[in-house]
């Protein structure tokens, strides 16, 4: 019954497991990429860690929290009783603070050599600071 916000949260879940195409994606591929040339044991450590947080996250929070057993009482307790007068399940403020999020983790997941060049320069101008 609440549409909206679980793709919110199932979006956001899978971006922080890393899924291509989100924001997650290319910062654990470029921190894995190179904790393998130089560390490999804590790069295989950490992918097995990403592994047991993907479990966690699509079983307990997405099963539990979105496809758990559904109270009726608890939803008509709150929707028809008028406290919720907005004909979805996000109010339209959170729908307008949730979206720049949402698009920001889609764009940079999908086109992330902007912020990668911003951050490849600064690195750059650090490198040459720190002997």
């Amino acid at each position: 019954r609440l549409p909206v916000y679980y793709g919110v949260m199932l979006t956001t879940c899978l971006a922080s497991l890393g899924l291509p195409g989100l924001a997650g994606f290319i910062s654990e591929f470029l921190v894995f990429r190179g904790a393998f040339h130089i560390m490999p044991v804590y790069a295989i450590i950490g992918i097995i860690a990403i592994v047991l947080t993907a479990a966690y996250i699509l079983y307990k929070i997405v099963q539990f929290v979105f496809l758990g057993e559904f109270s009726e009482e608890k939803w008509s307790k709150i929707f028809d009783a008028g406290h919720w007068s907005f004909g979805v399940d996000m109010a339209p403020f959170e729908v307008i603070t949730m979206a720049p999020l949402l698009i920001g983790m889609i764009v940079i997941g999908i086109a992330p050599a902007f912020i990668l060049n911003m951050i490849n320069a600064t690195s750059q101008l650090i490198l040459k600071v720190v002997p």
